[in-house]
């Protein structure tokens, strides 16, 4: 469960894709979802370990 500014809690799953490459998820939670990762504050995004990085990890 994460906090989010707005003091919505949401619950996301972190997901793997094991053969990740340069193609990416693109919808919701994805890596450059900013509009809803822009709602979790620094300290959070740093405890999940989030990264936007073509990696195959998404939320």
């Amino acid at each position: 469960r994460v906090k989010l500014m707005t003091n919505e809690i949401v619950q996301i799953v972190r997901c793997l894709n094991p053969w990740g490459n340069e193609v990416e998820w693109k919808g919701a939670w994805s890596d450059g979802d900013l509009n809803n990762w822009n709602k979790v504050d620094q300290h959070t995004r740093e405890q999940l370990h989030y990264q936007k990085q073509a990696d195959g990890e998404f939320w």
